[in-house]
């Protein structure tokens, strides 16, 4: 979710949810959706509730590449990586893409909600002023 307020930065909204409960594992505002902010984000989380088995994610370059293997990830049968990922795969924690909106549609409509909620707040805040 990227949104800005009047005269400040724009920032984006990365986070992560349990998927079988909907509840909100950790979030942050950041400049850009990048490596930097999920190293920030995956380690809070991990503190507080454990290193997850999976993750699901979209199919943002942060998480995946779609480059050719180099000779020595042929060598040993190795698919391309992220350094996400990498991070991930050396922590024990599987990565899977979801490949379609539905696939990540709670996600995005938590990200909605939050959007909703921020708008909702700022009509209130006009209101008030007048």
């Amino acid at each position: 979710m990227t949104g800005s307020k009047a005269g400040g930065p724009r920032l984006c909204l990365i986070g992560a949810i349990d998927d079988a409960t909907n509840k909100v594992m950790g979030a942050l505002f950041v400049q850009a959706e990048s490596s930097w902010g999920y190293f920030h984000l995956f380690p809070e989380i991990f503190k507080e509730y454990g290193v997850s088995q999976s993750i699901y994610t979209d199919c943002h370059s942060v998480f995946w590449t779609d480059r050719e293997p180099t000779i020595d990830e042929q060598l040993i049968n190795r698919k391309p990586t992220t350094e996400v990922g990498r991070g991930l795969e050396e922590l024990g924690v599987t990565l899977i893409l979801a490949h379609s909106p539905q696939a990540k549609g709670r996600i995005e409509r938590l990200w909605n909600t939050f959007a909703d909620e921020k708008k909702m707040a700022a009509r209130c805040r006009a209101a008030a002023v007048v």
